[in-house]
């Protein structure tokens, strides 16, 4: 599979409740920020986002606000693994979809104007290790105004994390999702170039079957995949 996010050299911006634009606290809150510059997401024109403290950027169009979760949440509450951002809204979500923020640590999300960039910081833990300074979590989205989108990890450290741990984002329109990684903690640094000419689609394929193929299915340096509910026959040639 090609085209999701890439591996480039670390990379760290200075952005934090010192030098930040906007910056909020408490578990479960969110901002909404407006961009100095239309960033291009796929041919639209996102003028700004939506952060929350759990890890979750929504990008907005002129005259969109927040979308609020149907579980009676509101905008601060949205997460990756129930999936109902799904052909909704277009999205940049961090690792683990459900980070916690806790002011008695001093734990925040931080959005910097920084140049030709946008970075949005979060500094806390997963939610399972909610109030615990002992297991960091210290991470970065950065949106570029040429478009590039990049995921730059610092800290990452956790005894225990709900749900999933994936970074990524999430295009409506085009109903296409790119992962950044999953359970990155090392310092590391990913980008994605938005290109739909060579995206991968997400999509399902089932109760099918494949015939007349040398290979059937064939995943070539291919990692973070799963099959699942299939049954595997091999058929010998006489």
């Amino acid at each position: 599979m090609t085209d999701n996010a890439k591996n480039r050299s670390y990379e760290w911006y200075s952005c934090d409740m010192s030098n930040a634009n906007i910056s909020v606290q408490l578990d479960n809150n969110y901002t909404t920020y407006t961009l100095p510059w239309a960033f291009n997401y796929f041919g639209r024109n996102i003028t700004k986002i939506s952060a929350s403290t759990n890890g979750f950027i929504e990008l907005l169009e002129q005259g969109e606000s927040c979308y609020e979760s149907s579980l009676g949440y509101g905008c601060s509450f949205m997460i990756h693994s129930d999936g109902e951002y799904k052909g909704i809204m277009d999205v940049i979500f961090a690792p683990d979809d459900n980070l916690a923020a806790d002011t008695t640590i001093d734990d925040y999300m931080a959005i910097c104007n920084i140049s030709n960039k946008i970075v949005i910081e979060w500094y806390g833990s997963t939610f399972e290790d909610y109030n615990s300074s002992e297991y960091p979590v210290n991470f970065q989205v950065v949106m570029y105004q040429n478009g590039i989108i990049q995921w730059n990890f610092k800290n990452m450290s956790w005894n225990n994390y709900s749900f999933d741990m994936f970074s990524g984002l999430y295009a409506k329109e085009e109903n296409l999702e790119v992962t950044a990684g999953k359970a990155i903690r090392t310092q590391s640094s990913y980008y994605y170039t938005q290109n739909l000419s060579s995206a991968v689609r997400m999509g399902m394929v089932t109760e099918n079957n494949v015939t007349n193929n040398k290979y059937g299915i064939y995943l070539n340096s291919s990692s973070l995949n799963i099959l699942s509910d299939m049954n595997f026959y091999k058929i010998f040639d006489e």
